[in-house]
């Protein structure tokens, strides 16, 4: 339950970021598998944008969750209405691998559809695409930087992507 990140006095913990560390661990490790399905490992330690690969991985999950909260947070103000409710944890990102429950990435899973769904609204609003706001893009990047957010980069930075719902850590001979 440390807090991770802050955006907008909306404190973030660890355990509302383990949806997102879950979620991008499974996608990076389906490229190591392809890159090499013996050692995965060496993928996740290529060096790409300036970084090894589970520092990319930390980045886009701590921005995806930014992202999130900052348009369900708009959402809240502008009262939409969440009218389908959407799951993609599978079970071994649950409660074994990342440590919260069923409910916890429920809550979170909730949060995601009401960003979604303000996002598109938003970017109707402002003339611009859904895909605009994704979150590396620049018309996102301009909306972030308007709103008062910190990274608690002491906290942030001891989850060791690569090795939360797998096991990447290399064996000693």
């Amino acid at each position: 339950d440390e807090v991770a990140a802050q955006i907008n006095d909306e404190k973030l913990t660890l355990r509302d970021m383990a949806f997102y560390v879950g979620y991008e661990e499974y996608q990076i490790q389906q490229e190591a598998l392809v890159y090499d399905p013996d050692d995965p490992n060496r993928y996740w330690s290529m060096r790409v944008e300036g970084g090894f690969m589970n520092a990319v991985a930390r980045k886009n999950a701590m921005q995806m969750a930014l992202h999130d909260e900052l348009f369900y947070q708009m959402a809240m103000e502008e009262g939409i209405k969440l009218e389908d409710f959407w799951e993609d944890l599978t079970e071994r990102q649950g409660e074994t691998a990342l440590g919260i429950s069923r409910k916890d990435a429920k809550k979170t899973i909730q949060r995601i559809a009401y960003a979604q769904k303000y996002q598109e609204v938003y970017a109707q609003l402002h003339n611009r695409t859904y895909d605009d706001y994704a979150y590396m893009e620049d018309s996102y990047q301009k909306l972030l930087k308007k709103q008062k957010y910190k990274v608690n980069d002491k906290v942030w930075n001891r989850v060791s992507f690569g090795n939360v719902t797998y096991n990447n850590k290399k064996k000693e001979d």
